[in-house]
């Protein structure tokens, strides 16, 4: 069906239909703090979160208050949390703080307290420069995440890596002081497993130039425990304990997989 006009002398020809336009996504930076930003909480800020690559920045004024800031947040995808110099997410004196971690999610530059994130079935996550308190356990847990790096942050206290893969964990600091492990690698789900085959335990991930110090006694040791895994990569790394009597401690365990350990 065709409409013709005639304007002007010249003949135009209009062809019936409808047309939709995408709405465009745009990556956007939005500020949180007490007086004169954008948002005075996370938890407002991701609520109007935009399709797109949105940054929230909580900016010099922060002060984290629970209530009226949440202590769980579930973020949407393509996020990126980061903080101004001297602000602090959490308290250590509070209730415990939960990111469940969205897809393409990066949080980076943060003091966080109290806080511990989870990432499982996403992909491309990441932890840059961030410091952890050490008054309360935290973690960072990887179950069946694809993509995920973990660079230059200080006091991390435990990483769980289920049946991930594609990981950088490099040029951190570990001060262990809660749970039986620094770094876990092993298997999720019921079983049976394969454990040759890279959908059923951890695979290619390189763990480089890290510090992991154990300041846990009580538990009999593995701080460093690879149950499984295929192509992982445990170079460069110092591997230390606090100073204990008469008391044995197994630091790193190697299990079922293939591992590359040189240089620590």
């Amino acid at each position: 069906m065709h409409m013709t006009l005639k304007i002007g002398g010249f003949l135009s020809v209009l062809i019936a239909g409808i047309f939709f336009l995408a709405s465009p996504s745009y990556a956007a930076t939005y500020t949180i703090c007490d007086v004169g930003c954008d948002y005075t909480t996370l938890n407002d800020a991701i609520s109007f979160d935009t399709p797109g690559q949105d940054t929230y920045r909580l900016s010099t004024g922060y002060n984290y208050l629970f209530p009226p800031e949440s202590n769980f947040f579930s973020l949407p995808d393509d996020t990126i949390i980061e903080c101004d110099p001297g602000v602090t997410f959490g308290d250590d004196a509070s209730a415990s703080n939960f990111f469940n971690v969205g897809s393409n999610n990066t949080f980076q530059n943060c003091l966080f307290e109290n806080t511990s994130f989870d990432a499982s079935g996403k992909t491309d996550v990441s932890w840059l420069n961030n410091t952890f308190s050490t008054g309360t356990s935290m973690q960072i847990t990887l179950t069946f995440t694809s993509g995920f790096t973990i660079t230059d942050n200080t006091r991390i206290q435990h990483i769980q890596i289920q049946n991930a893969d594609d990981g950088l964990i490099k040029d951190n600091t570990f001060e262990c002081w809660f749970g039986s492990n620094c770094i876990y690698l092993g298997t999720a789900g019921g079983g049976p497993f394969d454990y040759t085959d890279p959908a059923d335990v951890p695979n290619d991930i390189v763990i480089n130039n890290n510090v992991i110090t154990n300041h846990n006694y009580t538990t009999g040791g593995d701080f460093v425990q690879f149950g499984s895994g295929l192509n992982i990569s445990y170079t460069s790394n110092t591997l230390q304990s606090i100073q204990t009597d008469d008391n044995f401690i197994v630091m790193l365990t190697a299990e079922i997989g293939t591992y590359y350990l040189a240089g620590n």
